[in-house]
């Protein structure tokens, strides 16, 4: 958030929620509705192909996912599981 204006960051972090998650938690599946987009603390999370469990790829402290179904209101395209515990704030449609 550091090309954001100061005001706009504040207004913004406001709307986030600190959630933890436990090794091997499943965040969510895929075709679930995405409600909810994540931004990793810390920690490390696999996106992964849910039928076939194909890695497709991790993401790590600062990254972001859950965006796609987020901001078009289709399900998910992929799952997302924990490969540590991991802290994320998470911004929610609601």
């Amino acid at each position: 958030f550091n090309y954001f204006d100061e005001n706009l960051t504040l207004q913004f972090s406001s709307l986030l929620v600190e959630e933890v998650f436990a090794p091997a938690d499943i965040i969510f599946e895929e075709e679930d509705y995405g409600n909810k987009m994540y931004f990793i603390s810390k920690g490390k999370v696999e996106i992964f192909h849910g039928p076939s469990n194909s890695s497709l790829k991790h993401l790590s402290d600062g990254g972001y996912f859950g965006e796609i179904a987020f901001f078009t209101d289709n399900g998910r395209c992929s799952s997302a599981r924990c490969l540590d515990f991991v802290d994320t704030a998470t911004l929610d449609k609601k």
